[in-house]
């Protein structure tokens, strides 16, 4: 027993130095041949510090393995320390199981170019070498990999064609398994963000039906590295802020797009600045609470919707730019980017291609609060400053598919605040109520672009502004009613060109009543599909037509139409009034008694040329008529003169007596026209009476006003004299003009009035033969000069 004893220790002894001679020598083996044949197998040059093998238990470890970039210099993944165990016995039923595995301090770095990934040589290298596999083994083999958990370690991910980069530090996995037999997998995954923040996730997959179930739970995310995406909509400078979300999201791997989320996700300090370090947009906290989102049937149910201290910026450049407009169209990245994946009007589901779904969206609750809009203009001669706070957007049951309601309320700079009321739908423009309520608004505060508008500053008084408008089936019924207390506004600025050329000061006094208000009220109407409808036109249509008739008709708004008076007719040869222009004197003195701060200047304008013809025809017409009298040197009578008058120029009796003056006094007697030889006979003796009347007429004025109306104060309505060239170009009616004046400022009240064409031609045939004669005017003798009109 003895003999048969020893050999069994001696061959039990040579197993075990044969196997202990083979699990020493094996590592080194296999370490070798993977550094050696790292190319063959994944592309990639590996090195390995330390291997360690167990041929009878599965267990292999590794210290400080690196697998190298394609450049063979740079690290692509490093791992500190490397176990796993794998059952042997299984694998003679081809299962594949792995009890654990442990990796600690992985470095991985993931690098994105366009459509290329820095490991797409390793996925090609594993393609080549499965299909190799599978042309030679076409068994199934069911893989179960337990117990997995990454301790340590970081992922960085870059995407150099937008310049993005995501680094994740403190790496923490655990799965308890995964399995590629039809059971469910169980996965967990805690990530640390270098800038902060962290990253847990759960997922829940089963291979046989493909369905998976993935919990995503983010705390304190930074979002500077969301810059590079944004960047492809908006160009900003920096962007700032903290998310966080708690959400799950259900779907199945064959359809990918056909997934559902749910959950809450919030957003606090969010910073976004242009480039300029100057801010956007912030929000202190914006909260949103997801009941269901199904972005391929593109139906959104959003339980609540609630943000505080959102604030916005809205400059101008000096070229009139704003900052909104640059950032969204000033970005030639977002511009060039390539769209691989465009959305069209159809979708492919299951091989089939459907209409595109009607998107449906509800948001419970709305409240948005302590909102601020900060506005900018540097685009005037002055900049303009603005701040809208404490806003406030509430809704309920907002739907996309249903009559909604959202109500805003707001602080306007200074006492002011504002209220917006809409009702309607958001698939058609065709009905909508839209309320708008200013109150208590400076006026001093707008004087900028009031100032850029019309040249005016504004100085004091309050604006209250409500516009309703009503859109039925598409047609607008609007009103818009602006009351302004006590408007005031210093003189126009000569240094500005401004864009509206109307007297603003006199404009708001004349609108202004004896309360100090100034009401106006522009309705519009209009149907909004109509290719010439612009709502902007239409109130400013009517607001400019308000100005003009204003301006040019000013007695109507401060007096009524019915005492409207914006010239005097007079006849150029007459001396004393008629009743209807002392009425109109006495109702003129009547309105600045009323109103002292006004005051009216008279202007006489007369068609000289015209007058003088006329003078010079009834001179001659009173001298044949006093030559026919037995007594011709007596004073004449009003019917003496009105005979006179009727006598008919073209006659013969004045032709013979005209040519009979004229060859006493060495005139032209070829002269083939009456009106000729009247301005040649009486010219000069016709031009200084014409000025002599009207002088009579300037003092009968004054005299009149200060008997009838001692009370009006002095310099309420003055008598201007017209220089003789601006009477020379004179062509219009011949009155006494009318300017008004008020705070330094005035406007003419007397419009030019078109002359009709029958008279437009007798007034260029007299003013022809005035000019053609004035040059062969005769002197005639003081003795046959009489005063015409005198009594």
């Amino acid at each position: 027993m003895s003999r048969y004893y020893k050999i069994a220790i001696r061959i039990i002894i040579v197993i075990v130095a044969l196997f202990t001679i083979i699990s020493t020598a094996t590592p080194p083996l296999v370490k070798r041949y993977i550094v050696e044949n790292s190319h063959s197998l994944i592309g990639r040059k590996v090195d390995i510090e330390r291997l360690r093998l167990n041929i009878f238990t599965g267990r292999l470890r590794t210290e400080n393995l690196v697998i190298y970039e394609a450049d063979n210099k740079k690290p692509f993944v490093s791992l500190q320390y490397f176990d796993m165990r794998l059952r042997l016995l299984p694998l003679m039923w081809h299962r594949c199981i792995i009890s654990h595995i442990t990796l600690r301090r992985a470095d991985i770095a993931i690098h994105q170019n366009g459509k290329s990934f820095n490991f797409d040589d390793i996925v090609e290298s594993l393609r080549r070498n499965k299909q190799s596999d599978e042309a030679t083994d076409k068994r199934r083999w069911d893989i179960g990999i337990y117990d997995i958990l990454l301790d340590g370690g970081s992922f960085l991910y870059t995407d150099r064609a937008i310049d993005a980069e995501w680094r994740m530090n403190h790496l923490n996995l655990s799965i308890p398994g995964v399995y590629f037999a039809g059971k469910s997998t169980d996965v967990g995954v805690v990530l640390n963000f270098a800038e902060g923040g962290t990253l847990a996730t759960e997922i829940q997959y089963n291979m046989a039906s493909s369905d998976y179930v993935l919990h995503l739970k983010v705390d304190d995310m930074t979002l500077n590295r969301t810059l590079p995406y944004l960047r492809r909509v908006a160009d900003l400078g920096s962007v700032g802020g903290r998310l966080s979300m708690d959400i799950d999201v259900k779907g199945n791997t064959n359809h990918l797009m056909a997934f559902s989320t749910s959950g809450v996700a919030s957003i606090s300090d969010l910073t976004m600045q242009d480039h300029d370090k100057e801010p956007v947009l912030s929000i202190d906290s914006l909260h949103v609470g997801i009941n269901s989102s199904n972005f391929m049937h593109r139906q959104y149910d959003i339980e609540s919707l609630y943000a505080s201290g959102i604030r916005a910026s809205v400059v101008t450049d000096k070229e009139g730019v704003n900052n909104i407009k640059r950032i969204l169209s000033g970005n030639e990245q977002a511009a060039e980017m390539p769209t691989d994946h465009p959305i069209d009007s159809l979708y492919v589901v299951d091989s089939l291609e459907v209409p595109a779904p009607t998107t449906t969206l509800r948001i419970g609750n709305i409240n948005l609060r302590n909102g601020e809009i900060n506005i900018a203009d540097n685009s005037m001669h002055k900049p303009f400053n603005y701040c809208i706070s404490s806003i406030v957007v509430r809704g309920q049951d907002f739907n996309l598919d249903s009559n909604n309601r959202i109500m805003i309320n707001a602080q306007m700079q200074g006492q002011g605040s504002a209220m917006v009321r809409w009702d309607g739908d958001m698939h058609s423009a065709d009905n909508h109520d839209i309320l708008v309520s200013l109150s208590n608004i400076s006026l001093k505060e707008l004087s900028p672009y009031v100032e850029h508008m019309t040249g005016y500053p504004l100085v004091g008084g309050n604006l209250t502004f409500r516009s309703q408008n009503i859109i039925t089936d598409g047609y607008l019924r609007g009103t818009n009613h602006l009351d302004m207390y006590r408007p005031s506004a210093e003189k126009r600025l000569a240094n500005i060109k401004a864009e509206m050329n109307i007297p603003l000061r006199l404009g708001l006094y004349v609108m202004t009543d004896n309360r100090g208000h100034v009401n106006i009220d522009l309705p519009v109407s209009g149907h909004i599909k109509s290719p010439e409808f612009s709502y902007r036109k239409i109130v400013a249509k009517a607001l400019g037509n308000l100005l003009l008739k204003v301006a040019s008709s000013p007695v109507s708004f401060l007096f009524g139409e019915d005492n409207a008076i914006d010239h005097i007719a007079i006849d150029p040869l007459q001396h004393s009034f008629s009743s209807e222009q002392y009425s109109r004197l006495d109702r003129l003195a009547e309105m600045v008694t009323k109103r002292p701060e006004i005051s009216l200047t008279l202007t006489q304008r007369i068609n000289r040329q015209r007058a003088l013809v006329r003078n010079a025809e009834t001179m001659l017409k009173i001298a044949y008529y006093n030559s026919t009298q037995i007594d011709s040197a007596r004073r004449m009578s009003m019917l003496d003169f009105e005979s006179a008058a009727a006598l008919t120029l073209k006659s013969e009796d004045i032709t013979a007596f005209a040519d009979s003056l004229l060859r006493v006094n060495g005139g032209d007697t070829t002269l083939s026209d009456n009106r000729l030889k009247a301005i040649s006979l009486y010219g000069n003796a016709a031009e200084s009476h014409l000025n002599h009347t009207l002088l009579l007429r300037d003092s009968a004025i004054v005299n009149y006003l200060r008997t009838a109306h001692p009370t009006l104060a002095n310099g309420a309505i003055r008598i201007e004299s017209v220089a003789d060239s601006l009477h020379e170009r004179y062509r219009g009616s011949d009155r006494y003009t009318i300017r008004l004046e008020v705070e330094g400022e005035s406007v003419e009240l007397s419009p030019e009035e078109p002359i009709e064409e029958q008279e437009s031609a007798d007034a260029t045939l007299e003013e022809s033969i005035a000019q053609d004669s004035m040059q062969l005017t005769t002197t005639v003798p003081e003795s046959q000069v009489v005063a015409v009109g005198e009594i």
